[in-house]
């Protein structure tokens, strides 16, 4: 009986831990009517850069970094939070035995999940994949030992037009009516003399079909 009193003891200030746990992460974490702001922000943004580029592209940027901060304020909240329940937890000690698991992850079939799905992708990429067809050529530049084809949208310089050689055949490689398909890689960002491409790319087949990759090709949303 006596370490069951202690025990329920060691319960009872657990659970006032993990209440004021909760409080605190409630009000460090972002509500959902923030979230939703900064989403419309972000495509109000997107729409403006269709009207005015220049503006729209620095109102997405500011949109977007926002919707990072946000992100990011709520995923340290739920850190703090999952910190915070779980010494909880360890705290109360025995008679709380977790439970055996169901099965064991290799019980558990591996399924496997294609490389291309349909999907909505950032505004600015749906804007400069309209772009990219009309896009006027711009000069080669030189990364590492590799030349690169290059573009200009809104005079700003971008890599891209280089053949996409889809060697592992994640895209399709015949349209339709059985015609080959060639496809062409475009940078979602700028270039910068100096500084890293990130893995962000826009594919463009010769069917008309759009792809983005955020992975650097490992997986492609259509759109």
């Amino acid at each position: 009986m006596d370490a069951a009193a202690k025990w329920a003891e060691r319960l009872s200030v657990a659970a006032e831990a993990v209440a004021h746990a909760f409080e605190v992460a409630k009000e460090d974490t972002p509500t959902p009517d923030e979230f939703t702001d900064a989403e419309s922000d972000v495509v109000a943004a997107g729409a403006l850069m269709a009207i005015s580029p220049v503006i729209g592209m620095i109102q997405y940027e500011r949109a977007t970094e926002r919707y990072a901060e946000l992100y990011k304020k709520a995923e340290t909240a739920a850190a703090q939070y999952h910190s915070s329940v779980s010494a909880a937890l360890t705290d109360v000690g025995d008679p709380m035995v977790p439970c055996p698991a169901i099965a064991s992850e290799a019980d558990i079939p591996k399924i496997p999940v294609g490389p291309v799905r349909s999907g909505e992708v950032p505004p600015d990429v749906q804007y400069l994949a309209g772009q990219i067809p009309e896009a006027p050529a711009g000069p080669p530049v030189t990364i590492g030992k590799t030349t690169k084809q290059t573009f200009f949208i809104n005079d700003r310089q971008y890599i891209g037009g280089d053949p996409f050689e889809n060697n592992f055949n994640n895209l399709p490689q015949v349209d339709s009516s059985g015609s080959p398909i060639a496809y062409r890689e475009y940078d979602r960002a700028p270039y910068t003399p100096g500084v890293p491409r990130n893995s962000d790319r826009i594919v463009m087949g010769t069917d008309g079909s759009r792809y983005f990759t955020s992975d650097h090709y490992k997986t492609f949303t259509k759109f």
